[in-house]
Formats: structure tokens, C-alpha cells, sequence
């Protein structure tokens, strides 16, 4: 997918659907699950891509869209709090609504 590449190369990407009601704008975005559409394709392509390349440790944070912060011991503790609570909260939501 080569705007997968570009993306990973850093440029902007806005991917953009338009046609007439009833013309498969949803399914081709997002398509069922049997046949995935072009969104979990490409989301598929980028987390795979990033496998063993993400940063594991919490000691620094995104700040707007080009900066970091440095967080200490007990920010770094908050912040792991939070990513629990979140992911523990999407998962009982996931088994909600599979139920």
C-alpha cells in the first residue's frame, strides 16, 4: 500500500470517500468482517508494521504533534494507571457487546 509507506515516511494522508447515497462509500471503508474494507486493511498493515519497533517504556510522552515530555517516577505510575483503567474498560465493553 503506497500511502501506507508514505505515512510510515512521515507525510500527511487523508484518505477520502465521496460518491452518491447507496454507492458502497461505508463498505469500501469499512467493509464486513469476511471482507475487510480499505480502513482495517491499512490498520492491519501499520500495526503489523510497527511490531518490535514501538517504544515499550512510559518515561517520555507526546506533547502536541512534534514534542515529548519527560516524565518522572510518579507520572510515569499515573500514566500507567490510566492505559489500565482504559484498557480494561475497552475489553469489558468489548465482551458487552459480544455477549
Amino acid at each position: 500500500m503506497p500511502v501506507v509507506r508514505d505515512f510510515f515516511d512521515g507525510q500527511n494522508c487523508l484518505m477520502f470517500c465521496y460518491g452518491v447515497t447507496n454507492s458502497g462509500k461505508t463498505y469500501t471503508i469499512t467493509g464486513t468482517s469476511g471482507e475487510p474494507g480499505v480502513l482495517p486493511r491499512t490498520l492491519d498493515v501499520i500495526f503489523n508494521s510497527i511490531k518490535g519497533h514501538h517504544f515499550e517504556s512510559l518515561y517520555i510522552k507526546p506533547k502536541f504533534h512534534s514534542e515529548a515530555t519527560y516524565l518522572n517516577d510518579t507520572e510515569q505510575e499515573n500514566e500507567l494507571a490510566i492505559k489500565e483503567t482504559l484498557l480494561k474498560t475497552a475489553e469489558i465493553l468489548r465482551q458487552s457487546t459480544h455477549a
